[in-house]
């Protein structure tokens, strides 16, 4: 082979290299997901600006065990391994116009669902900084930071702080039992307190108190 060959076969090489697609934004037309006979984790992807049509697209994960398939009309993010156009895969999916990303502040990691909604039905938000985390579901809320957990579920609360020995509050309307680290066990209500059983046994090694404007024993 001659230099001038040689020189001529390199330049067209270099030329079809680089016009091998690496890359590619689409929008996802079709889902295959968990519930397919058989299961899948594919889409099919409509490419935006060349309307290239690729059929079920694998999706990759983080781990596996982990699933997530974009919706129809969500725009994902293509590559091709080894710039082939027949090896391609889905690596993400970009908000747009038409689909906000869920509030958030820096450093926060948030997960809502459904995707775009003003009051999702879930929604995860673990904040930077000092760890917090905040889940909600319809009525039921959970946070936690480094010392405290909270769940909430309307008018019913329970709290574990592990500051000052240890502390569980569980309340109901106007109904609370506390329990702290150092024995302490505290019932409240200003509704009716009831105990039943077939024996029921109170001793105290210090004195027993009972104080009211009326006692009955029967």
């Amino acid at each position: 082979m001659t230099a001038a060959l040689f020189d001529s076969v390199s330049r067209i090489a270099r030329h079809e290299a680089a016009a091998r697609s690496i890359a590619a934004i689409g929008v996802v037309v079709d889902v295959f997901d968990g519930t397919a006979e058989p299961p899948d984790h594919s889409v099919t992807v409509e490419l935006r600006e060349t309307g290239l049509v690729l059929p079920r697209v694998p999706i990759a994960v983080p781990a596996l065990g982990h699933a997530a398939t974009p919706g129809a009309g969500d725009l994902v993010v293509v590559v091709f391994a080894d710039g082939d156009i027949n090896a391609p895969v889905v690596i993400g999916s970009l908000y747009h116009a038409d689909l906000a990303p869920p509030e958030h502040g820096d450093g926060d990691v948030v997960f809502a669902l459904p995707a775009g909604a003003q009051d999702p039905a879930f929604r995860a938000v673990l904040r930077g900084g000092d760890p917090a985390l905040t889940i909600t579901m319809g009525a039921v809320e959970l946070t936690a930071d480094d010392t405290k957990l909270r769940v909430k579920s309307g008018d019913a609360e329970a709290t574990v702080d592990s500051a000052g020995g240890g502390r569980i509050e569980l309340t109901i309307g106007d109904a609370s039992l506390t329990v702290t680290g150092r024995g302490d066990i505290a019932f409240k209500t200003s509704g009716k307190l009831s105990l039943q059983a077939t024996d029921i046994e109170i001793k105290g090694d210090g004195a027993v108190t009972i104080s009211a404007p009326q006692v009955k024993v029967n």
